[in-house]
């Protein structure tokens, strides 16, 4: 190979290596940037959920009216006792989950027939000792000696189209999985599909779970 030719090739190689250099660099960069962008919103989010759960000594360290502490725990929670929970139809505070339900026994649920079922923390009607099924519940679950509306689904409304087979009652959602949209959590102690259950359910933007009404919001909003 000539001197001329062989100058040429290796010119030709010193060009396609300073190309390739600075193009090698960049991709590394790039790489390094969005593992950052990665882990700085994994902090983000990290920070909206201590803000729902961080430790706490009285309610006013919660971030919002609705959430309550747990000294024992030093946890903000949805309820600690019976008077924080306000909805009409959720009275009592379970004290193993700290959410609000509608019984814990019996004398709970304040209507003569209706007895609490204690796998939903439901009231439902009876049917111990004869007692008559209501006709929006009409068959008697022999083996729990409560009335149910349901066994199957397809025994369900169009606005409730599933069955709750603890409650035997037709509810929107039992499970997550039958939620879509916005409203993707199933709250089960009303049988409705909900925006959130905890922090972890919020956008950055709105970073809290406000257990009053299933749905994101802000500190303090």
């Amino acid at each position: 190979m000539s001197t001329g030719r062989r100058a040429v090739l290796a010119g030709a190689a010193l060009v396609v290596g300073l190309a390739s250099g600075p193009a090698c660099d960049g991709d590394i960069r790039l790489g390094e940037e969005s593992a950052a962008d990665a882990s700085t919103t994994e902090a983000a989010r990290a920070d909206a959920s201590d803000a729902q759960t961080r430790h706490c000594t009285r309610d006013g360290d919660c971030a919002i009216a609705s959430l309550h502490c747990d000294v024992g725990s030093g946890s903000c929670v949805a309820c600690t006792m019976d008077v924080e929970c306000v909805r009409d139809d959720l009275r009592r505070c379970d004290g193993a989950t700290h959410r609000c339900v509608e019984c814990g026994v019996t004398d709970d649920c304040g209507k003569p027939g209706l007895v609490c079922e204690p796998t939903t923390r439901k009231c439902v009607p009876g049917c111990s000792n004869g007692a008559r099924c209501p006709d929006d519940a009409r068959t008697c679950d022999v083996t729990r000696s409560i009335c149910v509306a349901c066994t199957v689904d397809a025994s369900c409304t169009k606005d409730r189209p599933y069955c709750e087979n603890a409650s035997g009652r037709c509810v929107e959602c039992a499970v997550d999985a039958q939620c879509e949209g916005d409203k993707r959590r199933c709250v089960r102690e009303v049988g409705r599909c909900a925006e959130c259950l905890a922090a972890e359910d919020c956008p950055i933007a709105a970073p809290l779970c406000d257990p009053a009404s299933w749905s994101c919001k802000r500190a303090n909003e």
